[in-house]
């Protein structure tokens, strides 16, 4: 089976398969090195996904006052796992403060922590 082309389409369709061979040529390197790289990984759609970095000079000290955290859920309101992240604890820590019976913190609807009114 032949396709009648002329010299121009030949060398547009030529063209045309050079551009998609480079494309699988980056996808594959892409693929190949995709474990080699902690920070990053690239999704089966292409798309690179970076891991986050910490904000700048954001300090994790690991350790919240009850204070702080009721400072933190005035400002903004979340659920447990939001603010600890915020406030970089573990999530029980939160749930220990929510079990004191001098917070000033409630549970809403939905699980959101808010200041009691």
């Amino acid at each position: 089976m032949f396709i009648e082309m002329t010299s121009d389409e030949a060398q547009e369709f030529a063209d045309w398969l050079r551009n998609r061979a480079n494309h699988y040529l980056k996808r594959a390197e892409q693929i190949q090195h995709q474990g080699e790289s902690p920070q990053s990984t690239v999704r089966s759609n292409g798309m690179t996904r970076y891991q986050r970095s910490p904000l700048a000079g954001a300090e994790k000290t690991g350790t919240v006052t009850k204070e702080q955290f009721e400072k933190s859920v005035a400002e903004k309101r979340g659920r447990v796992y939001d603010i600890a992240r915020r406030l970089d604890v573990d999530q029980s820590v939160i749930n220990n403060f929510m079990q004191q019976p001098d917070i000033k913190v409630t549970v809403g609807t939905r699980g959101w922590l808010k200041p009691k009114e």
